[in-house]
């Protein structure tokens, strides 16, 4: 249940229209009452000029002759949802709507919908249940003193010396940015099997604190007949499929991104697969980047490959947290039975990739901030190779590409827009060569590199979105097109730094984001709030999955209503996750299983153990959390079922 204004969903208390079926969240209701206008910003939209792909390559000299042809060719493919989309009657109604909100005499609210009803208070829930389980919950807390942890989490890890510098010689830390004066620019890295022997309380230690983690050859113990070879899963993926459905199969299309002009593109499946492993190239030999679009669909993932979705969840380190079923520690599991449930995945994410950063057309999947934490499998890669005369093409390129850049900012600082000036500046200083002061990992050419990430620190996004809001213009989107309006800065998804904007950012700001190369077999855990980026080295196979950890519960309600007050058009408005409303299960599930656990003591005075279920945590060792309570039991496997909403989330 959602919000007919803001999109955010409803747990319990609400107004309803008294004459039409118009829903208004508590929210809502308080900002009509304070005389603001409710649910966030107004309507806006971009248009994005569709230039041809002469100017995209820069290409100035084919401009004329050929910009109408390829303008033809590009709408053929291209899906209309993609390129500049016409107004929306109903946006421009909620404007309107907006507008009429009004308080009646008597204080209540009429409804702007319809304009005849009045807004009445109505519950969700059953009466005092949210307060009945308060109570229950605070009872608890009091009798097992979990208000008082003597051994905060927050307190440094044995990986530090007493100056808050990793030790020399600690092989599960990787060095990934070089902030001054600060004690995070070593990331833990462990190994597997480290983890799955237990060390739960270590990771918890860097987790709460807001930090990525990265675990190592977690594919350690596939079978070995078992391949993630992307032709291997769509061998495996025709299998299972409607005979009906899936008649020439080797023809079947599927959707992708082109890097280029990031617009949606039909190809066939086989061909895909097939520049996956041998490269693919636009009319001057610069490398063309495609990005599969949600293949296979993550609703159907557990369904068409069974056997690669058994793999990866038996793969997946910490289950406890990342069990997308039984995660004893994953409050999206705590939903209950009947309950529409989120889209936590699992999702693959199958593109191309290139080793030298091209700045015009990178295989990348661009900044944003995800609503959930996630774990990211970088389960395979395949290198294409380049020859001498494909890289001086590319070198040409770059160099028109860069040209071109610094022709249009002079064009428009002519024009009379002196904000433009420090984009010169920026752009003077790339082509000077200036040297780097970020970390820049040293494993980006080894064997089993596969992607570059970027992930920033939650105290730095202030810093990043207003960077991000004063160099739009720098940055390219559809058609390469310059960015010349912001929404907000993340969650519009528009922008790649790359390494000169990285280096530009730490000058003006000093800040930089925690950078390393997730080598095959690594999983990344990505903490709910940080933004990050990630940019293919070679062609790559990633499965992700989404979790809630009760670490970063509160973060994801501060983004949801971060979410909340984006445009109503925006990609990222709806509240998907509906957090708050697991977050009671969750409480109501922990209060439950606490008050069985203390009864059933009681009952043995105190001298057997409960037989375990699957909402105790695996036996993976002691389990403490920031509350310092403890348990062990047995974990499980599965994937929960699909619900109507879909997590939003990136590479």
């Amino acid at each position: 249940m959602y919000c007919d204004n803001c999109k955010t969903s409803i747990v319990d208390f609400h107004r309803n229209c008294s004459n039409c079926s118009f829903d208004l969240c508590i929210t809502c209701c308080r900002e009509i009452r304070d005389g603001s206008l409710p649910g966030g910003e107004e309507v806006y939209k971009e248009t994005f000029v569709n230039r041809g792909k002469a100017y995209m390559h820069a290409e100035e000299s084919a401009r004329t002759k050929g910009t109408a042809r390829t303008r033809g060719k590009l709408t053929e493919c291209v899906k209309s949802s993609d390129m500049n989309p016409e107004p929306d009657d109903s946006l421009e109604g909620h404007v309107k709507l907006k507008s009429e909100w009004k308080l009646m005499d008597n204080n209540s609210i009429r409804c702007a919908s319809c304009g005849s009803g009045h807004m009445v208070l109505k519950r969700v829930l059953p009466e005092n249940w949210v307060s009945d389980l308060e109570g229950r919950a605070e009872k608890v807390a009091v009798e097992f003193n979990l208000f008082n942890d003597p051994v905060p989490l927050t307190q440094k890890c044995s990986c530090y010396n007493s100056v808050g510098s990793a030790k020399a010689g600690n092989n599960n830390f990787r060095k990934a940015s070089s902030r001054d004066d600060c004690e995070d620019n070593n990331l833990y890295c462990p190994q597997s099997k480290e983890i799955q022997n237990g060390d739960l309380e270590h990771f918890q230690k860097h987790w709460i604190l807001g930090e990525p983690v990265i675990v190592r050859n977690v594919l350690e113990l596939k079978p070995s007949n078992f391949s993630w070879e992307p032709e291997v899963m769509s061998r495996s993926l025709r299998e299972k499929t409607n005979s009906k459905t899936m008649k020439g199969s080797g023809h079947l299309e599927v959707t992708a991104v082109n890097c280029m002009d990031w617009c949606e593109v039909e190809v066939k499946i086989v061909d895909f697969f097939r520049c996956y492993m041998e490269g693919l190239m636009h009319h001057n030999m610069w490398p063309k980047m495609h990005k599969l679009k949600d293949w296979p669909p993550s609703d159907m993932f557990e369904e068409r490959l069974p056997r690669h979705f058994a793999e990866f969840v038996s793969s997946l380190p910490l289950k406890d947290y990342t069990c997308p079923k039984f995660g004893f520690l994953n409050l999206a599991t705590k939903l209950p039975p009947k309950s529409l449930k989120p889209d936590m995945g699992p999702k693959t994410y199958i593109a191309y990739g290139h080793a030298q950063e091209l700045i015009r057309g990178d295989s990348v999947t661009k900044l944003h901030c995800d609503m959930s934490d996630a774990i990211n499998v970088l389960v395979n890669i395949r290198e294409v190779p380049v020859d001498g005369a494909q890289l001086k093409e590319i070198e040409k390129a770059k160099k028109r590409h860069m040209a071109q850049d610094q022709k249009e900012m002079e064009e428009l600082l002519k024009g009379g827009n002196q904000r433009l000036s420090t984009e010169i500046s920026v752009l003077n200083n790339n082509l000077k060569g200036k040297e780097c002061n970020v970390f820049v990992p040293d494993n980006c050419s080894s064997n089993s590199a596969g992607a570059l990430w970027d992930i920033f620190r939650r105290e730095d996004v202030p810093k990043l979105q207003e960077y991000l809001r004063k160099h739009c213009r720098e940055f390219r989107h559809l058609y390469c097109s310059r960015v010349e309006q912001v929404s907000h800065p993340i969650h519009d998804q528009r922008f790649y730094l790359t390494l000169e904007h990285k280096k530009k950012l730490k000058e003006e700001y000093g800040i930089e984001p925690w950078t390393f190369v997730q080598e095959r077999g690594e999983a990344v855990f990505i903490p709910t709030g940080c933004p990050h980026q990630v940019r293919n080295l070679k062609s790559c196979t990633k499965v992700a999955v989404d979790f809630v950890s009760p670490e970063n519960v509160q973060e994801c309600m501060r983004l949801a209503e971060e979410f909340r007050l984006l445009p109503q058009d925006h990609s990222a408005k709806e509240d998907k996750l509906e957090v708050k409303k697991m977050t009671l299960h969750a409480v109501k599930k922990a209060v439950d299983f606490v008050e069985k656990l203390s009864k059933s003591q009681e009952s043995n005075n105190g001298n057997t153990k409960p037989v375990c279920s699957k909402d105790e945590p695996s036996k993976g060792g002691k389990h403490k959390t920031r509350n310092g309570g403890k348990g062990r039991g047995e974990g499980g496997k599965g994937a929960n079922n699909t619900g109507e909403g879909k997590s939003h989330r990136g590479n």
